[in-house]
């Protein structure tokens, strides 16, 4: 649809016409919320962080500085499960921010939608976390001798590997999607991608257990540009089945969700509006709420 009619303002309430509730909000009503299992579990972690960081002065100011860097290990891991709790179950909840401008490598500028400085911070540093342990656990069975031994190879490969792909996803850090007249950029956690509008089906909305995602389905063609760092593996079950299609998992992102599927709604319907993702007419749009969605 074009111009005239259905229009969504800022604050996501539609005037005129009438209008589709899956279209204007795809989560409506559904707030994230920490199962009831898991919720024993962080009031737990919550006691026991000040006793390990505590336990872990105690021993610096005694010179015990293995138990030192034990306690102080623990207690970081044990604060960082909090604070990603915390990050993951609060994080949807932003509204105020809005895309900016940006240039591809290209050199093409088109409409961006920035990943989370944040999000890289809670959750690669959990995936951070997650492999200094086997680490630890590995070299107390190494200086234990024998058959563990064995076993501390296997944890140091496995630590190795969530270590790589810590740091291929900080390569491609910060990621965003950039929404150009000509095709959609993304640099992800683990691929960057290009396809032309061309090629570009449609945009839903859905979700990876907890997670909100934003897929935006292409049809391959030759203009495809899909780079996946490491293997193919390393990738969420969502982004693999959906390539050469692009998937933006929230909390990653900077921005509401539900705003980054509306915008592509628009562009991917109203095929005469895309020339204004080269300049600022495509911010102005998003901040005054001129989106046509279907």
């Amino acid at each position: 649809m074009s111009g005239d009619g259905v229009h969504l303002s800022r604050n996501f309430h539609f005037e005129g016409g009438t209008w589709d509730a899956e279209h204007r909000d795809p989560w409506a009503g559904d707030r994230p919320r920490l199962p009831g299992r898991a919720v024993p579990g962080l009031v737990i972690i919550a006691l026991i962080t000040p006793l390990f960081l505590v336990g872990a002065v105690l021993a610096a100011a005694r010179g015990e500085w293995t138990m030192a860097a034990g306690f102080g290990a623990w207690g970081g891991f044990c604060g960082h499960i909090a604070g990603s709790v915390a990050f993951v179950r609060w994080r949807p909840f932003r509204s105020k921010a809005l895309p900016t401008t940006a240039v591809t490598p290209d050199g093409v500028t088109g409409l961006c939608f920035r990943y989370s400085g944040w999000a890289y911070f809670w959750l690669l540093g959990m995936i951070g976390w997650s492999a200094l342990v086997p680490l630890a656990i590995a070299t107390v069975w190494f200086v234990t001798g024998g058959v563990a031994v064995i076993g501390s190879v296997v944890l140091v490969g496995v630590a190795l590997l969530v270590l790589a792909q810590v740091v291929a996803t900080l390569s491609l850090a910060p990621g965003r999607l950039i929404a150009t007249p000509d095709g959609l950029y993304h640099r992800g956690q683990l691929i960057t991608q290009y396809s032309p509008w061309s090629q570009v089906t449609s945009v839903e909305a859905g979700r990876a257990g907890r997670a909100r995602l934003v897929r935006v389905r292409v049809t391959a063609s030759a203009a495809d540009r899909p780079r996946i760092l490491l293997r193919p593996w390393f990738l969420p079950a969502e982004e693999r089945v959906t390539l050469p299609g692009i998937v933006l998992r929230d909390p990653w992102l900077a921005v509401d969700p539900r705003l980054v599927h509306q915008a592509l709604r628009h562009y991917l319907l109203n095929p005469a509006h895309r020339g204004e993702l080269g300049g600022p007419a495509a911010v102005e749009r998003i901040e005054q709420g001129r989106l046509f969605l279907y």
